[in-house]
This record gives C-alpha cells, structure tokens and sequence, in this order.
C-alpha cells in the first residue's frame, strides 16, 4: 500500500471511532516500502542529516536515478505526512485515554524521532519510527553510500541508526564518501 492508501484508511478509523493503537502504527512502519523507486540499480546512497529541507528537495529532484535517498520512499512520506502525526496522537489517547496533552505531544516526538543511543557501553537500539525506518533503509544499501551530514549531531539517527546498519550490511568493497568500511570504522572508535 502507497502512504497515501494507509493515512486514508487511518482517517477513516479515526472518523468512524475505531481504536488504533501505537503497536498498530509500528506494524504499519515496519512494513511499508523503503524502496526508492526512482534510484537506479547501482545508484549510490544519500544519506543526510541537519540540512535544509529545501537543499535536499533540491539535490533529490535533480540527481535522479543516480542517488537513492529516503525522502523518495512511501515510508517517508508516511512519517512526514500531518495526518499521520495526528493519528498517531490519536492512537496515543486510545492507548492511555487519561493522558494530558502535553503528555500526547511528548510522546509523539519519542514515537517519531528516538535515536538509538550508548549508554555504559552499550548500543541501545530504540524503536523511534524514524530510525527503524532509516535503519531498513540503510540495511538495503548494497554499494557506496556519501553523507550530507556536516551539521547533524553525534546522537542524531544518522550516526546512532543508519552509519552503523550500513556498517553491517553493506559488502566489505563498499566505500563511504571515499573511504572503505573499513577506515570508517576505524574513525568511529
């Protein structure tokens, strides 16, 4: 299903009373597609983070088949579209009736944009819709990938999520912005 089938479906839940549930719109998040259908088989993988959204509009629509990015998938335009934010607040309420609103709106960013995170030395994978999204995402990376990530934070999903599922799997022969798996992992120690 296109995101725009599954927000009209939720919609119509939502409207007729219908319970959803936040399992419900992680099922939904870990099924749709993370495909790029406009990158062509050996396009090389974009990843980006802390840029302007309108640079990145940009650079998408006019490197075509040559880049695969994210912000072509159906699972994007799931996330970033309104009306799924609203559901999902919806699906808050359903889930805790008695919660306040600012409790609803702090969930929302938790649900929608937890990173995954070190704590004592562990890896903590989280279940914020946008990594495992970005992280299936960069699982399906099968070659070189570059980063438009100057800005972007050490604890953003970038460096927490998508760098380290790229790291696993993409081939050994698979180079980030230039350098092998290998010398970038060596940078990340």
């Amino acid at each position: 299903m296109t995101a725009k089938e599954i927000i009209d479906s939720l919609v119509k839940k939502k409207t007729n009373g219908e319970k959803i549930s936040v399992e419900d719109l992680g099922k939904i998040v870990d099924t749709i597609s993370v495909k790029d259908y406009v990158a062509g088989k050996n396009a090389v993988m974009v990843f980006y983070s802390g840029e302007t959204e309108k640079f990145i509009e940009n650079f998408s629509n006019d490197s075509g088949s040559f880049v695969r990015m994210i912000n072509r998938t159906e699972a994007y335009k799931l996330l970033d579209d309104k009306k799924f934010k609203n559901i999902l607040q919806y699906a808050i309420k359903c889930d805790n009736p008695n919660i306040s609103t600012p409790e609803v709106i702090a969930q929302v960013e938790d649900i929608l944009y937890d990173a995954s995170r070190y704590e004592n030395g562990k890896w903590i994978k989280t279940d914020g819709f946008w990594a495992r999204i970005s992280r299936r995402f960069a699982a399906e990376t099968t070659g070189d990938a570059y980063s438009l990530c100057g800005t972007a934070a050490g604890d953003r999903i970038f460096a927490m999520d998508e760098l380290p599922s790229w790291l696993k799997n993409a081939p050994d022969g698979a180079k980030m912005g230039g350098y092998t798996k290998a010398t970038t992992t060596l940078y990340l120690l």
